[in-house]
C-alpha cells in the first residue's frame, strides 16, 4: 500500500522517502563529497537512498556491504540511528510503481567512480554510462535528468517539489 501526503488543497499524492546520510557521521571523503557539492540550502548530505512504501531502499553504494556487491541495488536498511540520516517525503506525480520500474531498470550497474571524482569534484562533465552513484540514480528512479545530480542537489529538488505542490508532514 502507498504512503500518502496530503496538500493545504485537499488533494492526496503518494510519496516515497528520501534518506540522506548526514556527512558529519561520515569519513573524510564523505566530508569532503558534502562540502564540495554543497548548494546554497544544504551542505550536510553526501549519499541519498530511496525508500519505497515497502520499506526496501534503492540506490548505488560505492563498495560491497553485507554480502552485496558495489554498484546499484535494493535492501533492507533499518536507519535505527536517526543522528546519521535525514529524511524528506518526496511527492510523487506519477503511481510509485513507475518510480520503482525506472529504479529495477538499473539494478546491477556498476558505482560510477569516474562521474564522482571527474564530475562531482573537478566538474569536468563525465559520466561513465551504465554506471551510477547513489543521488543520480535515485534522481533517475524519480523522474528527474538525473546527469551528475549530486545528494544536495536531489534534496533541494525534493524540498521544491513539496513547496510545489503545498503538502504537509
Amino acid at each position: 500500500m502507498a504512503n500518502k501526503l496530503t496538500a493545504m488543497d485537499g488533494k492526496e499524492y503518494d510519496y516515497v522517502t528520501l534518506a540522506f546520510f548526514r556527512a558529519a557521521k561520515s569519513g573524510i571523503i564523505g566530508k569532503l563529497i558534502a562540502w564540495w557539492t554543497k548548494t546554497s540550502k544544504g551542505t550536510d548530505r553526501f549519499h541519498s537512498e530511496l525508500i519505497f512504501s515497502d520499506g526496501m531502499s534503492f540506490s548505488s553504494q560505492e563498495k560491497e556491504y553485507d554480502g552485496i556487491p558495489e554498484g546499484v541495488r535494493f535492501k533492507h536498511i533499518s536507519y535505527t540511528n536517526p543522528s546519521q540520516w535525514s529524511f524528506i517525503k518526496f511527492p510523487l506525480l506519477e503511481p510509485e510503481s513507475a518510480v520503482r520500474a525506472r529504479a529495477e531498470s538499473k539494478v546491477g550497474n556498476g558505482y560510477d567512480w569516474s562521474a564522482i571524482w571527474l564530475s562531482q569534484f573537478l566538474h569536468l562533465g563525465v559520466d561513465d554510462k551504465g554506471k551510477e552513484f547513489c543521488s543520480e540514480v535515485d534522481a533517475f528512479a524519480l523522474g528527474f535528468d538525473p546527469f551528475l545530480m549530486s545528494p544536495n542537489e536531489l534534496a533541494d529538488k525534493a524540498m521544491e517539489r513539496r513547496i510545489e505542490l503545498n503538502v504537509l508532514g
